[in-house]
């Protein structure tokens, strides 16, 4: 299967494509949900790295798998991928910038990447 991803550091929309159509799940992190220059920063990173784990859990299955989403936490997932998911970091075809943007421009960015999906070109129901 692949995925889109598109998470910032508090959420994750993660979208499984396969050739029946699209499944959506929301993965959020919990815990704490701020960051501080003290010594809380190292419960934060476990936070953090639990919420990327779970993210990475999620992607067990995945052929291809295309990143996004606003700030850094994109890059940061990718870099935790290249050291926690080595193999699965390979499967990452892009990694872009997108704001919060609708589920349908989402998908539309999707289409650029996995052409070989038919469904991109008809109407989509989003399962959760």
């Amino acid at each position: 299967m692949n995925y889109i991803i598109w998470m910032d550091s508090e959420k994750a929309h993660v979208f499984g494509l396969n050739s029946t159509g699209i499944e959506k799940s929301n993965i959020k992190k919990s815990g704490m949900n701020h960051h501080s220059g003290d010594k809380n920063d190292t419960v934060v990173d476990e936070h953090l790295n639990h919420f990327y784990h779970d993210v990475t859990t999620k992607l067990s299955d995945a052929a291809e798998v295309l990143i996004m989403g606003p700030g850094v936490s994109k890059t940061h997932f990718k870099t935790y991928l290249d050291d926690h998911a080595a193999q699965l970091s390979k499967n990452v075809v892009g990694v872009e910038n997108s704001d919060h943007p609708t589920d349908n421009q989402i998908l539309a960015t999707g289409k650029e990447f996995f052409k070989t999906y038919e469904f991109f070109n008809t109407p989509v129901s989003i399962h959760q």
